[in-house]
């Protein structure tokens, strides 16, 4: 089967490996690749279910296999990390669905005056920032471990929360649930600065659009490769884009997520060289001399 239309929001194709963009255009979307196996399409996510050639024969990836040891690696980084006394684990009640789910945070985060709210993008669980460098063995580029030791560092507290917990979640319903759950948290005498990761940009630039109300409590915003639509409200934060953000994209890749975000919000961007993935770490001290300027 090439094409299903699932929901009216996304499209699973099953194709053969060096034909995705063809067999998308085939049905009149305009496409951008966001993962391997994740595209954006006329500002809708599109899931490619790839089938590869081996032998002149054609298998699908062993998927379930893939995302059991992918999410063993998940659970060994962030074990390491509350080993090491870098993050601690916050338990909250999800009323929606009657189950308990967790954030990571760095030791007492709620108690600092300057609190960062993380926000990873689709479908990786919190821990590491892509699955796709994971699959290629590269731990160290996508642990968020970093953060959480160079935030910790400077008595920063720091908040990842985790919508994919209990399934992806393409939509965002989770993501947008969490983030209440998490500023109600925050006391309101404490500044918070919002980090957003690819489809996380896209949740805390709507995020924030649809509550003007936080502003007032709002010291600054991270963007990191975030994907946005080409239609987008931003009217309330235009304050926040103009004077408080800092945008980072990723270079050489053609119209990556951020050079398009610059465009789209009309902001300046840094850029890093590299994939995707890579920019969250590859843009951690960038993003800690931008906290630290913010911090009162």
């Amino acid at each position: 089967m090439e094409h299903q239309t699932i929901a009216g929001k996304f499209f699973t194709l099953d194709v053969s490996e060096g034909t995705f963009g063809a067999k998308i255009e085939k049905h009149g979307l305009t496409w951008q690749q966001q993962s391997p196996d994740v595209y954006l399409a006329q500002n809708q996510f599109v899931h490619v279910v790839c089938t590869r050639s081996t032998s002149g024969s054609h298998r699908k990836q062993p998927m379930l296999e893939d995302t059991v040891e992918l999410q063993k690696t998940v659970d060994r980084v962030v074990a390491n990390m509350i080993d090491a006394n870098l993050a601690e684990k916050k338990f909250f009640f999800d009323d929606r669905i009657g189950k308990e789910y967790w954030n990571l945070s760095t030791p007492n985060a709620f108690d600092k005056e300057f609190i960062s709210i993380v926000v990873l993008g689709y479908p990786e669980q919190v821990g590491v920032w892509s699955y796709t460098l994971l699959r290629q063995s590269r731990i160290g580029e996508s642990s968020m471990e970093p953060y959480f030791c160079e935030f910790g560092k400077h008595d920063f507290g720091l908040v990842a929360i985790n919508p994919n917990y209990f399934s992806p979640d393409i939509e965002g319903h989770s993501f947008f649930y969490q983030l209440e759950r998490i500023v109600t948290d925050i006391a309101h005498d404490k500044k918070i600065v919002f980090i957003g990761f690819s489809m996380g940009g896209k949740i805390v630039v709507e995020f924030l659009e649809q509550r003007p109300e936080l502003l007032t409590r709002v010291a600054g915003l991270v963007l990191i490769d975030p994907t946005l639509p080409n239609r987008l409200k931003i009217e309330n934060i235009r304050g926040l884009l103009d004077n408080n953000t800092l945008l980072i994209a990723s270079e050489g890749e053609v119209a990556s997520p951020g050079e398009i975000a610059s465009t789209l919000l009309h902001i300046p961007k840094v850029s890093f060289s590299g994939i995707h993935g890579e920019m969250p770490n590859k843009a951690l001290g960038e993003i800690i001399k931008f906290c630290k300027e913010l911090a009162p």
